[in-house]
């Protein structure tokens, strides 16, 4: 029972579609009817101009003919309706009145300045209820077509990204203080609103109604931060009793001599109630498209060329998929060579396994024939098996599917894989985001609109909190606001990292920016950067292997040489090196050698090193000279004197490094060198017979 009743519900809802359907198609018939008489009568009284050459009766006769048949032609041509149509019943009534306007070759209406009255579009709307059906047709396509929404996706998110980021900035860097709590009004606003997502919807609701409308509210008694909502275009309407008030035309109120100077908005409520409120132009922002600065009004994008060829390109996808579904469906195909349509038919039954019952319509069956694995079919000679239909002319609408979404992404410039989403030319991909490419440049443009309001909203935002308390009446003149706007170039990271160190070095730049072009706050680095030092985490730098650079090389044999080299070091720096303890080694032989008294020993000591009196005292004590054994005289008879070679190196990190080398009989092979440099490392090595030590 419940069966029968939704079934019966189901055909009453159908027929009762079906008959409305009907209806309006005769409606739309007669109308077409009354208006190809309506020219043709005005045809007929056509007057007869007295100057100049006479026309004959009987040679204006065909001439009227072949007005009025042009006229059928082209009315019969509106009237055409896909057999699936895109667009519901609903839709059609709008659709005729578009195509009013669509004649092959020429305009059926010539407007002067009585077009551009009241801040008008003529003859693309004359009226608020025209300009209704402008948008209600761009929003169906967006809604119906996945092809409009992609597009629009794809183009938002090469303008507006993630949204245009918002920093103030202190104009004479003087005032830090001032310059932090607007950024913390404006990130509160910011946060409040979803501002980056609301950038995002801007974009869209201008694209698909032809205009984007914000209202800014002043902040509540309790966070006093503002707010934005949208406002739909349909809201804003001429109020009534006001229609002899041209200044009010389209619900914009603006001067009588110069539509661009606009004083408010009238914005009515969502119930459809006359009331209205008359909205200072200060607290709404309004972006239109399509349509010169003159008009009050936008024209949506996916109206006329851009609709037709999307719509089309979806019934050629639609209807492609339809038949390559029922073609595929097919396995093969038996064609007689001869026989009666009963032969063949009997011949069908006679390879049927079984019947299978069909649940609707009732008592309805179907012949099922098996074919199992490794099956041999036996045929006559009057049977011929044909290939399947299967993709026969699919490749050619395939590409004049490719042609109708270039024709409807040309009014952006758009290259091909917007809207198609095919990434198989990569090459068609790159050249489409380079500097220079008609697509980049035209982003860019939009992108400097779009801007330009969104600046708008937030110094409406600092406004109100500067009325609210929050932030000083001199606020604006001492702050700006700045806005990032990435580039919708394909970004090279290798050769942007290149060029910001070359800007850093030129100081043509600062690190803050380089760093807000990365899409990061160096704010947030900087304290991040904190964090990292105070955990004591040494961050490791590769460097380019490159020899050292030899600063200074001396080679001396007597102490008072060699504390010479040693004086470029402080002395608690010359203690700990292996140079300073040969320099006292020296010494040391020096004055029990009887070269040097043991006052001058004391006073170089306490001069080079920073040795108290005491200390140096005790490194030169008062005992008696012991003779020298035969191992310490040389070849010819004389004192083997110690050689002492230092070598000082800068390593490509910058630190230095001394190499020393000794020899002489002073040093025993076995004795062990360690020094420190600069940067606290160990050296460590063992003399041996004049090699070097490190």
């Amino acid at each position: 029972m419940t069966l029968a009743l939704d079934l019966w519900r189901s055909f009453r809802s159908w027929a009762r579609g079906k008959a409305e359907s009907h209806r309006l198609r005769e409606a739309r018939q007669e109308n077409e009817r009354r208006r190809v008489a309506k020219q043709s009568e005005l045809i007929d009284n056509l007057p007869i101009v007295p100057s100049g050459p006479r026309i004959a009766q009987d040679q204006l006769a065909p001439i009227v003919e072949g007005i009025r048949k042009a006229d059928i032609s082209n009315a019969t041509k509106r009237m055409l309706i896909e057999s699936l149509p895109i667009q519901p019943d609903w839709l059609t009534p709008w659709q005729d009145w578009l195509n009013t306007l669509q004649f092959d070759g020429w305009w059926p209406v010539i407007t002067g300045l009585t077009g551009r009255k009241e801040g008008a579009f003529f003859p693309f709307f004359r009226s608020e209820m025209e300009l209704q059906i402008l948008r209600d047709i761009s929003r169906a396509i967006y809604t119906t077509n996945n092809h409009a929404r992609g597009m629009t996706r794809g183009l938002r998110s090469y303008t507006i990204r993630k949204g245009y980021k918002a920093t103030i900035v202190d104009k004479d860097n003087k005032d830090p203080v001032l310059q932090a709590k607007a950024q913390r009004v404006l990130d509160r606003f910011i946060a409040k609103n979803r501002w980056y997502a609301r950038q995002q919807e801007f974009f869209t609701r201008s694209v698909r109604d032809g205009e984007a409308l914000l209202r800014i509210f002043a902040g509540e008694s309790g966070d006093r931060i503002p707010a934005v909502r949208f406002v739909w275009p349909e809201q804003i309407k001429q109020p009534q009793g006001s229609t002899s008030d041209l200044t009010w035309s389209y619900g914009v109120h603006t001067d009588p001599n110069d539509i661009e100077t606009v004083h408010g908005y009238a914005v009515h409520a969502l119930d459809g109630s006359p009331n209205f409120e008359e909205v200072s132009a200060a607290d709404i922002v309004h972006f239109k498209r399509n349509v010169d600065s003159g008009v009050k009004r936008g024209i949506p994008d996916f109206v006329w060329g851009m609709k037709d060829a999307l719509e089309q390109a979806g019934k050629l996808e639609r209807n492609l998929g339809h038949g390559s579904a029922i073609q595929s469906a097919i396995a093969y195909i038996i064609q007689y060579a001869f026989g009666t349509r009963g032969e063949i038919e009997q011949a069908a039954m006679d390879n049927e396994d079984y019947k299978e019952g069909r649940p609707y319509p009732t008592n309805n069956t179907r012949s099922v024939q098996q074919f199992e694995p490794g099956m041999i079919v036996h045929t006559s000679k009057n049977e011929q098996f044909v290939e399947s239909p299967y993709s026969a002319g699919v490749a050619g609408h395939i590409e004049v599917v490719k042609l109708l979404l270039r024709s409807a992404q040309s009014l952006w410039n758009a290259p091909s894989w917007l809207g198609s989403s095919d990434a198989s030319d990569m090459g068609a991909y790159t050249s489409s985001l380079v500097a220079e490419s008609p697509f980049v440049m035209g982003v860019e443009t939009e992108q400097d609109d779009y801007a330009a309001v969104f600046l708008k909203v937030l110094t409406r935002v600092l406004e109100y909190a500067i009325e609210a308390g929050l932030l000083p009446e001199d606020t604006l003149q001492k702050v700006e606001i700045k806005q990032e706007v990435l580039s919708p170039v394909a970004r090279d990271r290798a050769v942007e990292a290149t060029i910001a160190h070359t800007k850093l070095e030129d100081k043509t730049t600062s690190p803050q920016q380089v760093i807000r072009e990365a899409g990061q706050k160096p704010e947030d680095i900087i304290e991040e950067w904190k964090e990292w030092d105070v955990a004591g985490v040494a961050v490791a730098q590769p460097q380019a292997k490159k020899e050292p650079e030899v600063i200074a090389k001396t080679d001396t044999t007597d102490a008072t040489a060699q504390a010479d080299v040693l004086t470029q070091g402080s002395g608690s720096d010359l203690r700990q090196t292996v140079g300073g303890l040969n320099a006292i080694a020296a010494l040391q032989s020096d004055f029990y050698g009887g070269k040097l008294p043991r006052p001058a020993a004391i006073a170089n000591v306490m001069l080079l090193f920073g040795f108290n009196e005491g200390e140096a005292s005790s490194l030169f004590p008062e005992i008696a000279p012991t003779k020298l054994q035969p191992d310490d005289v040389g070849k010819n008879g004389s004192v083997q004197e110690s050689r002492i070679t230092r070598t000082l190196f800068r390593l490509p990190d910058g630190e230095t490094v001394e190499k020393v080398e000794v020899q002489g009989a002073d040093l025993a092979d076995t004795e062990l060198f360690e020094r420190k440099d600069a940067g606290g490392h160990e050296h460590k090595g063992k003399g041996q017979g004049g090699g070097a030590v490190h």
